[in-house]
């Protein structure tokens, strides 16, 4: 929609989106869907005003954009930014306004306030547990190579998780140091199947070359700003205290999906790269002798529909990598009114959410910018037709998190 777009034109530094407002946004544009989509569109230009007008048996509607430039409409979006844009109904009123502070100057429709489905804290879901195994108490072999295989190379990127196995040497006790010079995305080191470290955030965006220079083949630098750029897969992980002998490390390498951005626009996808793919250092040396073990156990057994074979458990402690379980009613009377649903994932860590066996996306609670002491993103869409009377929700937490205070909420 022309209205959308001019919504995405404004720069950057401009830029004050409510919350809400996209919601709004999407229920206008469905309130008057009937309207859009089979009445009759006519166009005019004048004075620097541009009209559209759809007309039908359900009534009339206005995009109105004013300080319009038919010759700029293939410039950036910052040298356009001028425009004005608002929707009217036939009397001229206005319904929506995209340039008054970005709020809604009247709206056609009501809102409630979000509610949890359970009515009070003592029905509050009780959740149970089931501990991810760790490579030790896996059954399966794995890949063998003398160097770390490249994650997607194994796993045709079937799932974000890849296990990277070696055994270590400690010659003398203390600090020691392990360098992943080239690895994506976020890694979870193991020492002895006790978490020792994890990646540090902020995770660079715009990382650049995905390999080392190699003087024997000079690289071609497509992108300019891969040039800028050194270091941007590098993890490293600093063990304070290490005692002398024989240890096993295990890495868990996650990846954040296939990641493509601006930066990389001159890159094909056959670059990409996740997991480790440079090999690993170890105080400083190349580490051999790696077993790779694609996916987690718990992808296949818990969400693979066989619960026969985990034994579910009351939360005892709390540990990473776990996954949780609990059912959740909806009364039908619910189901049946025109509601939406949302899962609130209050104090989560990093992992994944289903419903029903439905995955409704990966949750990572990390800060926002502004305001402070919030997260990034804390909810998440639940499809009201992916609900039913009794609904199964299942996580994959990474981190020792627990989903006490997560619950399923609607708004009419």
């Amino acid at each position: 929609m022309p209205a959308q777009a001019q919504l995405m034109q404004k720069p950057a530094s401009e830029i004050a989106i409510p919350d809400a407002l996209l919601g709004r946004f999407h229920a206008f544009m469905q309130e008057h869907s009937a309207i859009l989509f089979e009445g009759a569109r006519s166009e005019n230009v004048a004075n620097a005003e541009r009209t559209v007008t759809w007309q039908s048996n359900a009534g009339v509607l206005q995009l109105v954009q004013k300080g319009y430039d038919a010759a700029a409409s293939h410039r950036r979006p910052a040298e356009t930014a001028n425009v004005q844009v608002r929707l009217l109904d036939g009397s001229g009123n206005v319904l929506f306004d995209l340039d008054n502070e970005y709020e809604t100057v009247t709206k056609t429709f009501s809102t409630s306030e979000w509610k949890s489905v359970t009515a009070n804290e003592e029905q509050a879901p009780v959740w149970q547990v089931w501990d991810e195994p760790l490579p030790p108490d896996r059954k399966d072999n794995g890949t063998i190579a003398m160097d770390p295989v490249e994650q997607l190379s194994l796993t045709k990127d079937s799932t974000d998780y890849c296990w990277y196995s070696a055994e270590l040497h400690v010659n003398q006790s203390g600090q020691q140091e392990i360098v992943i010079p080239y690895g994506g995305d976020f890694f979870y080191v193991y020492i002895d199947s006790i978490l020792a470290g994890s990646s540090k955030l902020p995770l660079q965006e715009d990382r650049g070359a995905i390999t080392p220079d190699d003087p024997a083949h000079l690289r071609i630098v497509a992108n300019v700003s891969e040039q800028n750029k050194e270091h941007g897969f590098r993890h490293s992980f600093v063990l304070p205290s290490l005692a002398a002998g024989d240890h096993r490390m295990d890495i868990l390498a996650v990846a954040l999906g296939m990641i493509k951005g601006d930066w990389q626009i001159a890159s094909p996808m056959n670059f990409e790269r996740k997991g480790i793919w440079e090999g690993v250092l170890w105080n400083g040396s190349p580490l051999r002798h790696w077993t790779m073990r694609p996916g987690l156990v718990g992808e296949k057994r818990v969400m693979a529909a066989h619960p026969e074979t985990i034994s579910w458990q009351e939360e005892s402690g709390l540990r990473p990598l776990r996954w949780h379980k609990t059912r959740i009613g909806v009364s039908a009377s619910l189901l049946a009114a025109p509601a939406v649903f949302r899962l609130d994932a209050y104090e989560l860590g990093k992992g994944m959410i289903w419903v029903n066996a439905r995955m409704i996306g990966r949750h990572w609670l990390i800060e926002a910018a502004s305001p402070p002491d919030t997260p990034s993103q804390r909810y998440y869409h639940v499809p009201a037709d992916w609900l039913q009377n009794s609904n199964e929700i299942d996580i994959l937490e990474e981190q020792a998190a627990s989903p006490a205070n997560v619950r399923l909420q609607f708004r009419a």
